[in-house]
């Protein structure tokens, strides 16, 4: 088969979940006798400028231009999520071309919502969404202080309220509702109630279509299908599939004395660097445990700079850079304990994985998309979501009985599973390809 990837953004200068998903599935698909070539958005590009192509790591990219203006007001922000006229042009003049027999959507944002009915008169489409962003604007289901959101509602005006309250958690309310109004006296109607409610309304539709222009929808769980039902997916193309973890080379260490905890993850409030931060310091200085915090900066520049500032600050921190993928797995060799303290209902992360397959005990928050991969407790726990105390308390007796730990690193908790993840994706896409668009 031909098959075409299309993704949000790319190594090497992009290196969280999603894209190293997208790189190893494609590495494995070439490895197995197919053509395949990457779209990739380039949001460190301005939108317009060339189209770049590359390799990474043996796979075929075409890199193309995205970045766009910042946007102050929210009809705006909106509408340029969907709406990506440059992108989508470059886009059909690069992909027509290649003439895949299946497109598989890895992510959207960049490119815009509206890009997938015209990619699926290209090819049939297989869309696995690793996260919410094709129902939600912000790509995580939740609001930034842990609570869930039930998806947008039937015009998309609760999409506004999140936008608010974003910036109201980001401490930046105050100047940029200042420069709001400013532009309102500026541009009437520009970002007034009645845009942005045509906004919100044209991103509703926008998902709609592009949903049901998919063959095949493939949800990490079931919240997520739920919620791209809700947003109008046909439930019966949308199929709760887990992803695999791609195999990492972590150098075999024994559990010492002194057990080391680790964050690995972006530094953005629904991750929970800061629950973390929060714990480690309730705990008394004298206790046996190092921690370590890596990982990119998130969107929020303000939260990420007071992580760090933080992290540095406490004498048990030892505070690293984000590491390419090929060598995330010496970084995860030094932790005993990964925690993940996310704000949001995680799909299967691959730190997760990576983790209870190289016999490291996980400590995470207990929400859908973390405690079902250490469902009875094998290979590591929970605790109730931003509970500080509550982590604390598991970490401080871990770090006095490092039993459960030993037990982990001697039987992990779960076996590798990416190869026939790989082959169950081989088939889903010649199964698309031949029954074409829908």
């Amino acid at each position: 088969m031909r098959i075409a990837a299309l993704v949000h953004q790319f190594p090497p200068d992009f290196q969280t979940g999603t894209e190293i998903l997208c790189l190893r599935t494609m590495q494995a698909l070439a490895g197995k006798g197919h053509e395949v070539r990457v779209f990739a958005a380039d949001p460190l590009q301005a939108a317009g400028r060339a189209v770049r192509e590359d390799r990474v790591e043996g796979v075929a990219v075409t890199r193309i231009a995205t970045r766009r203006p910042r946007r102050l007001g929210l009809a705006s922000r909106l509408r340029d999520e969907f709406v990506c006229p440059e992108a989508q042009a470059q886009l059909d003049a690069v992909m027509a071309p290649f003439r895949p027999d299946v497109i598989h959507v890895f992510h959207m944002r960049q490119f815009g919502l509206r890009a997938l009915p015209r990619l699926a008169r290209v090819a049939p489409l297989v869309v696995t969404a690793t996260d919410f962003h094709l129902a939600c604007p912000v790509a995580i289901g939740a609001f930034e202080d842990g609570g869930p959101c039930p998806g947008p509602d039937a015009d998309g005006g609760n999409c506004l309220v999140h936008a608010e309250r974003i910036d109201a958690a980001r401490g930046r309310a105050r100047p940029i509702l200042a420069a709001r109004a400013a532009l309102a006296r500026l541009v009437p109607g520009l970002d007034s109630a009645a845009a942005r409610a045509r906004a919100a309304q044209a991103r509703r539709t926008a998902a709609a279509d592009g949903l049901r222009a998919a063959t095949a929808i493939l949800a990490g769980s079931a919240r997520i299908r739920d919620m791209l039902v809700l947003a109008g997916a046909d439930p019966v193309r949308v199929v709760v599939k887990g992803h695999g973890a791609p195999g990492l080379d972590v150098p075999p260490r024994a559990v010492g004395p002194v057990l080391t905890a680790g964050f690995f993850g972006t530094l953005a409030p629904h991750k929970g660097a800061h629950v973390f931060l929060d714990a480690l310091e309730a705990l008394p200085v004298t206790l046996k445990l190092r921690a370590i915090v890596a990982g990119p900066a998130g969107p929020d520049a303000a939260y990420a700079k007071a992580i760090v500032a933080r992290a540095a600050g406490n004498a048990r921190v030892s505070l690293r850079p984000a590491v390419a993928n090929a060598a995330f797995g010496a970084l995860l060799g030094e932790a005993d304990i990964v925690v993940l303290p996310s704000l949001w209902d995680e799909n299967r992360p691959l730190t997760l994985l990576a983790a209870l397959e190289s016999g490291r005990y996980v400590v995470a928050s207990d929400m859908p998309g973390l405690a079902a991969e250490i469902a009875g407790g094998q290979g590591g726990e929970v605790f109730p979501p931003g509970d500080a105390a509550g982590l604390a308390a598991i970490l401080a007796r871990l770090a006095g009985a490092s039993g459960p730990v030993q037990a982990a690193r001697k039987t992990p908790a779960r076996r590798p599973d990416f190869d026939a993840y790989v082959d169950d994706i081989e088939r889903l896409l010649g199964d698309a390809a031949r029954r074409g668009a829908p």
